[in-house]
């Protein structure tokens, strides 16, 4: 357990024989990187916004199934594609990636839900959600998703030690599997909390952030989710004073 106060550790704890060196599977948490990385090439310019249709990154499919969803779409959860990590027998269920070799092509290939779509639609937990998203961040920058989170995030945080989780055909898993450093993972809260700034630079735009924070769909449970992050929040909303009470979603 690690504890931060403005941004200094002021309780530290380890037991069972780790210690900080000892690297952790943050699972879901690596959705709330995920959407970091893309607040962070919106900042770059790489993608214009969250309103930009996600086969903008793949030109060529652009009459694949996810063709007009918007990065929006995904990161709250709410894409129109059959995909549900609740529902075993679900088109886009994890289990079904994992059975893959190539998981960029078979997300690509996810069918459509069948029902008519809907402006208030549930929350279906998906994580080829955040698979897509990271693989067109990676289109989108020209560099493979690790290294451009080295570039844009982890090395200005200090952040030296991580391994994720990749497909047969080494495609990095940007739903899940990063495993880092308890100490890094209270880093990155302190970035949330400083709504994206590290120092005098920018690493995530203030923008993005807020609307990051920002309660955009029910994650059942009392719970409240925006871009890849969820709050304990019962209040329907979540300001930047209080962005403390806003924690990475962990399965």
């Amino acid at each position: 357990m690690v504890v931060l106060i403005e941004g200094q550790i002021v309780v530290e704890h380890y037991a069972d024989g780790i210690d900080a060196a000892t690297l952790h599977d943050t699972r879901s948490v690596g959705k709330s990187v995920t959407a970091l990385a893309l607040g962070a090439a919106i900042g770059r310019g790489a993608i214009a916004g969250v309103d930009e249709p996600v086969l903008a990154a793949w030109p060529e499919l652009a009459d694949a199934p996810a063709a007009g969803l918007r990065y929006h779409d995904l990161l709250t959860m709410r894409s129109a594609l059959a995909c549900d990590d609740g529902d075993a027998a679900s088109p886009g269920n994890e289990d079904r990636m994992h059975e893959q070799a190539a998981w960029t092509a078979w997300a690509l290939a996810l069918p459509r839900r069948t029902e008519p779509a809907r402006a208030d639609a549930p929350l279906r937990y998906c994580t080829a959600n955040a698979f897509l998203v990271g693989q067109a961040i990676a289109r989108k920058v020209g560099m493979r998703f690790d290294a451009f989170v080295d570039d844009a995030l982890f090395a200005p945080l200090g952040i030296t030690t991580r391994t994720w989780m990749t497909s047969p055909t080494s495609e990095v898993m940007t739903g899940g599997g990063l495993e880092l450093r308890s100490r890094d993972l209270a880093t990155l809260g302190e970035l949330l909390r400083q709504r994206g700034q590290w120092g005098d630079r920018a690493l995530v735009p203030r923008a993005f952030v807020d609307r990051a924070t920002t309660v955009h769909a029910s994650a059942g449970l009392g719970r409240d989710y925006g871009y890849f992050l969820t709050s304990a929040d019962r209040a329907g909303s979540i300001k930047a004073p209080t962005l403390p009470t806003t924690l990475p979603l962990y399965e």
